[in-house]
């Protein structure tokens, strides 16, 4: 199934337009409705648009839920480190070219598993961790504001800027605020991982065939 000259709609961060070049996947963050447009401004140097490739020889696999419309492409990135690229197909029907091209073109496996309660509910677990763990930093944070013993990160480099910003929202918001948003969003986190660990859905996977 050849796929190649075509541009699919996708939707995801930083992500609308997909292509599936000669050895890759190609994403940009802005619309495109043909190849020669498309590749024109991937192949320019300098560009305002943002552009991702996945080489097909650093996937390890692609995954979907059951029920939902985003696919996770997992692949080595940078250094061996492993990364992973969601979004999703704006027509179902370019998914189901998507999957052909990689298990009849590329030799990928399907697997339909369905998840056990713990492998269901990790994502979420991780989230509710991180969750309490910015409360408790922000909050903290926003005490010592409030007690005048803040001290604010020095220097220009990406931390400290980061940092600096981080603290100006934890300083607006207060430590009642943070409590207040904290609780919500954790609230959420412990629902998912409750309705997960009660309903494990089933997993789609390809996997790399190498």
């Amino acid at each position: 199934m050849s796929i190649s000259n075509q541009v699919f709609k996708i939707s995801g961060e930083k992500a609308e337009s997909l292509v599936v070049a000669e050895n890759a996947l190609q994403i940009m963050s802005s619309a495109y409705n043909d190849i020669n447009s498309f590749n024109e401004t991937w192949n320019k140097k300098i560009t305002l648009v943002t552009k991702a490739e996945i080489k097909f020889d650093t996937i390890k696999s692609i995954t979907q839920e059951d029920g939902e419309d985003d696919i996770v492409v997992k692949y080595k990135g940078m250094a061996g480190i492993g990364s992973e690229r969601k979004f999703s197909f704006d027509n179902p029907s370019d998914l189901a070219d998507f999957y052909a091209f990689f298990q009849q073109e590329k030799g990928y496996t399907r697997t339909d598993e369905n998840l056990s309660p713990i492998k269901a509910i990790t994502p979420s677990l991780l989230g509710l961790a991180i969750t309490i763990a910015v409360t408790l930093y922000g909050y903290t944070q926003a005490a010592s504001m409030a007690a005048g013993t803040y001290v604010a990160s020095e220097g220009g480099s990406r931390g400290a800027r980061r940092g600096r910003f981080l603290d100006s929202i934890f300083g607006m918001l207060g430590t009642t605020g943070i409590l207040l948003v904290g609780t919500a969003i954790g609230a959420y986190f412990a629902y998912t991982i409750w309705n997960r660990y009660k309903n494990p859905p089933v997993q789609i996977k390809l996997s790399n065939p190498a």
